[in-house]
């Protein structure tokens, strides 16, 4: 027997102790098999009860071509928003919504025109979006700006490459470090801010404060 968990990321604490006390003792002609695209987001003593097969992106015009078999269109856009996976493409696609969603154009885009960007608009416009899918948009780009910041390809989105390039070669390489951090520890309370308006407002705000022209 052969059991497939996937995405093994979306395990919670309770769910994954349960599966090392089995791991501890499986159970016999059984085969466990986590698929994770981030292994530094499975509980450390799991990961270390397994063990590892890498396997490698498909090339990114293999990738397009399935997407484009399954009816997406923008494949390359969907395909560089999820950071080269085909399948995790796929499934942000279907949420609905575009690759570079309008809110987070809007937002780069105003600061690499030096205007003041409405975070309160903003913030009340993911009013219903779940946190962590605004959370983890907000960590490609600061990746990306970081990216920029070194003179280096964008990887997730490329369809604000010009924005993007000129506000992360103005802002600290510090300061786009410590908010892409910062912005991975709000993961863990994203599900249950006690404040949802206030916790979106803050964030948003945090993250334009560390795309500010360094002095």
């Amino acid at each position: 027997r052969v059991a497939v968990l996937y995405p093994s990321e979306a395990l919670n604490a309770i769910s994954a102790n349960a599966l090392l006390k089995v791991l501890e003792e499986p159970p016999e002609h059984t085969v466990f098999l986590l698929t994770v695209d981030s292994p530094d987001r499975i509980l450390p003593t799991l990961v270390s009860r397994c063990r590892r097969l890498h396997l490698p992106v498909p090339a990114a015009a293999a990738s397009a071509a399935w997407l484009g078999e399954q009816g997406l269109d923008d494949s390359a856009q969907w395909l560089a928003a999820a950071g080269g996976a085909p399948l995790r493409a796929l499934q942000m696609s279907s949420t609905g919504g575009h690759a570079c969603p309008d809110w987070l154009s809007q937002l780069v885009r105003a600061m690499a025109q030096d205007a003041v960007p409405d975070v309160g608009s903003v913030a009340d416009s993911l009013e219903k979006e779940p946190a962590l899918t605004w959370i983890d948009a907000l960590q490609r780009l600061f990746l990306d700006l970081s990216l920029a910041a070194a003179r280096a390809p964008l990887r997730y989105f490329p369809a604000l490459s010009e924005p993007i390039s000129v506000v992360g070669r103005r802002a600290s390489p510090t300061s786009l470090s410590d908010t892409g951090k910062w912005l991975l520890a709000q993961r863990a309370v994203a599900d249950h801010p006690l404040n949802t308006k206030l916790f979106t407002y803050s964030a948003l705000l945090r993250a334009v404060q560390a795309c500010q022209p360094q002095q």
